[in-house]
């Protein structure tokens, strides 16, 4: 028998910025000339719309394990993982000369929302893998887990045309807990060929609406969701090359998208703060 312990601390900063000028004074030309309107939204450039995300992860998963080959290899562990996440939305003034994003100070920023976001999860799995003959392998598994999510959002400096607009601290809270399933067959036809089936469960984290979004009204929360993997796939070497032929569906119960991917799509990573002076806005 096998003991093995594994841990891991993460730390990510993803920041987001671009010129919002344009939003501004496209905004006031939609008012007469010479209203009070039209001074409000120039006032407000040339400005960035800036987005920080701090992202801190804790993990620590520990396994007992069968050792050596045999008709029968087992393994039994547990997991715990805690992230917290700290979220600005911020609209800064630039310089109107040089259009270098301005300190942030009382007066240099527009708007401001803040978010936090912290998931705790704990999981026991078990699997199992039997081998009748040599060349067929079955295996079953079973996960338990267990998840608790809070999202705290609060507009600290309001700004009603960019949408931050003056309401109390909001806070969601998620929980949920159950088990899912997995199930795998492979037959090795020959040394270099073989084909394999599985069908396994996964489930996603409810919750507040996300990182880079505003908090959501009670009924609009973001709900859990569970999905279902199925796959057949043949596998082989030839030539030294790896061969794969595959048939994957994937289906996935209740719930919006995943909000880290939009953020995939239209952010980016940066690794150090400091490469937000390198935005700057239209004089």
């Amino acid at each position: 028998m096998g003991f093995t312990v594994v841990g891991s601390h993460g730390y990510r900063d993803f920041n987001y910025s671009y010129d919002f000028s344009a939003f501004f004074r496209a905004t006031a030309g939609l008012f007469p000339a010479g209203s009070a309107n039209v001074a409000l939204f120039n006032d407000q450039a040339p400005s960035v719309a800036n987005s920080s995300q701090i992202t801190k992860t804790d993990t620590l998963e520990a396994r007992l394990h069968s050792v050596g080959e045999g008709a029968l290899d087992w393994t039994l562990g547990a997991f715990y993982a805690d992230r917290r996440g700290d979220i600005q939305s911020n609209i800064i003034r630039a310089s109107p000369a040089s259009g270098e994003v301005l300190p942030v100070t009382a007066s240099s920023l527009l708007g401001q929302r803040l978010l936090t976001d912290r998931l705790k999860q704990t999981a026991a799995f078990g699997e199992v893998t039997w081998r009748p003959v040599s060349a067929l392998s079955l295996t079953g598994g079973l996960r338990y887990f267990d998840y608790s999510r809070a999202v705290t959002g609060v507009v600290s400096v309001v700004n009603r045309p960019v949408g931050f607009t003056p309401a109390p601290q909001t806070r969601f809270r998620a929980s949920e807990d159950g088990l899912l399933y997995k199930a795998n067959a492979s037959y090795e036809l020959t040394s270099r060929m073989m084909v394999y089936a599985t069908v396994s469960s996964g489930q996603r984290p409810g919750g507040g609406s996300g990182p880079l979004q505003p908090p959501l009204p009670a009924g609009r929360r973001e709900r859990p969701r569970g999905t279902w993997r199925f796959e057949l796939r043949p596998r082989g070497q030839h030539f030294r090359r790896d061969v794969r032929a595959q048939a994957v569906r994937r289906r996935a119960r209740d719930g919006p998208s995943d909000p880290a991917r939009r953020a995939d799509r239209h952010g980016q990573l940066d690794s150090r703060r400091e490469r937000r002076e390198l935005v700057r806005a239209t004089p």
